[in-house]
């Protein structure tokens, strides 16, 4: 592919998919920094291999496995490195403005149990909790993210929730 075209390509690619995989890195490394890093290396290694996808797969698809093995290599980073990783607030769920200060606190707080929560689960279970409940993939989507069949992404996503359930347990009134 001559290299204008594979340009045009690749901003094509980054314009239509480029804020779905920061959202994705954001999620899963839960600060600014780390999304940024992830999402430089998987739009770097796309360019540097564009012309090997042959769309076999969807880009979405492709672009997710991509996110989520980068993330997992910087966390193997990190604790080989020891960095401690910067505590930056993360966005998991929506606060209404309309509540009360005492409700929007409420919510800030089940919020941060929910977040640490999800920080104790291994990547695997994060990723499925953050494709499923908070991206809201469908299934079939995230057995394609996961190379795995449609019933193994069902039975993980349960034992995810049910790891997730358990660790929350103190917080639930």
């Amino acid at each position: 592919m001559p290299d204008s075209q594979k340009q045009e390509r690749f901003t094509e690619i980054f314009r239509k998919e480029g804020g779905k995989v920061y959202a994705l890195a954001y999620r899963l490394s839960g600060n600014e920094a780390d999304a940024r890093d992830v999402v430089q290396e998987v739009f770097t290694k796309l360019y540097q291999h564009l012309d090997r996808f042959e769309g076999r797969s969807q880009l979405f698809t492709y672009l997710y496995r991509m996110t989520f093995n980068v993330w997992c290599n910087l966390v193997r980073q990190k604790k080989r490195s020891r960095w401690p990783s910067p505590a930056e607030p993360k966005v998991l769920g929506r606060l209404d403005p309309r509540d009360s200060s005492e409700e929007l606190l409420k919510k800030e707080e089940r919020v941060q149990y929910v977040r640490q929560a999800l920080e104790k689960l291994s990547p695997q279970e994060k990723l499925i909790i953050v494709l499923r409940d908070i991206e809201e993939r469908s299934y079939q989507e995230i057995a394609s993210v996961l190379k795995c069949r449609l019933g193994t992404v069902k039975s993980r996503l349960a034992r995810a929730r049910g790891r997730l359930r358990q660790i929350l347990e103190p917080y639930l009134d």
